[in-house]
């Protein structure tokens, strides 16, 4: 009779271990990095958590926290935790923009002496600006009397930097220059002396391709005619002209003590209304004080620009008189009149002190 083989026991602490590596319950995890998972899930022990990045704002960062809970059969539970943070982009706050200087011009970039041309500016970006050392807003005009060529300069500056701008107005040069003073009472010309009757009366040639002319005179405690200036050689003072055949050249600019008046001629207006301009203390009584003109047919402005020019006003100075004023005396010519400490025709009780210079530009 055949006696069957009993298997082997096996010991029951090697199974228990078997069991305990491979439990029943055990799955392949869902995620190993957090780029397996979507959105902004991350990886939090194999299972794939919502909410866990953070976005910030700006500069900072945030930060999110998950939890999540699991459990299996066997003979324990766990717990697990994570925490993820992110950056997030954003604009803050840095240095600001540098100012741009939008435009510096000049409205006549070419301008005679003695005429206003003006400066138009504006900056962007900036909180202070000076135009020529002086200080101004970030936009805006200014006046300015050509005197030289001379470039203007807008600096202006901001929160981010500085900038400047620069614009150059030219004077062309005078066709004729002259300096009356003490030293050089025929004055000294360029180009020859002007024709004078050697009493203080001098006679400006205006050519065919010259406007006007632009004169600084300076008088120190002037009193009675310190200085005249006319269309007409034999203006009497206050309008008007000795010569019966002279109407259309008598404008008459004088100053008289401290007061500066422009006399209308007499063809266009009534005696009655013969004041063109006036301006009382114009000068000061006691001291040195400088007055600046411009002339030119039908034209003159005085201490421009703070008093506003006279244009196109037929009865003021000319130079070329339409055919309706037949003048007799100067008809058709080209000349101006100055005359110091007297009237141009020279009345004895017309006569002043004061005058010490004249600058003259022919232009």
């Amino acid at each position: 009779m055949t006696r069957l083989r009993r298997p082997a026991p096996i010991a029951l602490a090697a199974v228990a271990a078997a069991l305990a590596a491979c439990p029943p319950d055990a799955v392949t995890p869902e995620c190993t990095v957090s780029a397996d998972c979507d959105g902004n899930a991350a990886c939090v022990d194999g299972v794939c958590v919502d909410g866990v990045v953070g976005e910030g704002e700006g500069e900072g960062e945030g930060e999110g926290e998950g939890e999540g809970e699991g459990e299996g059969e066997g003979e324990g539970e766990g717990e697990g935790e994570g925490e993820g943070e992110g950056e997030g982009e954003g604009e803050g706050e840095g240095e600001g923009e540098p100012p741009v200087v939008a435009t510096l011009t000049a409205d006549a970039p070419v301008v005679r002496m003695g005429l206003v041309t003006t400066l138009r500016f504006s900056a962007t970006g900036a909180t202070s600006c000076t135009l020529d050392g002086v200080a101004v807003g970030t936009s805006g005009t200014r006046d300015v009397v050509a005197r030289d060529t001379a470039t203007h300069t807008l600096s202006c500056t901001g929160p981010g930097g500085s900038d400047d701008a620069a614009v150059t107005v030219t004077v062309p040069a005078c066709a004729k220059q002259c300096l009356f003073n003490a030293g050089a009472p025929d004055g000294n010309c360029s180009g020859g002396a002007l024709p004078t009757d050697g009493l203080g009366l001098h006679q400006l040639d205006i050519g065919a391709t010259e406007a006007g002319v632009y004169l600084e005179v300076e008088v120190c405690n002037p009193t009675g005619f310190s200085f005249v200036f006319s269309d007409s050689a034999t203006s009497d003072g206050f309008g008007g002209d000795t010569n019966p055949g002279a109407t259309c050249y008598d404008t008459e600019l004088q100053l008289n003590g401290t007061t500066l008046d422009v006399f209308r001629n007499d063809f266009f207006l009534d005696a009655e209304d013969r004041s063109a301009f006036r301006q009382v203390d114009a000068v000061a009584a006691n001291g040195c004080s400088t007055l600046r003109f411009a002339v030119e047919d039908r034209f003159f402005s005085v201490n421009a620009p703070e008093q506003a020019p006279v244009v196109d006003d037929d009865g003021v100075f000319r130079l070329s008189p339409s055919a309706a004023c037949a003048d007799s005396q100067f008809g058709g010519d080209r000349r101006f009149f100055m005359s110091f400490e007297r009237t141009p025709q020279g009345r004895s009780d017309r006569v002043g002190d004061g005058l010490t210079s004249v600058f003259l530009c022919i232009r």
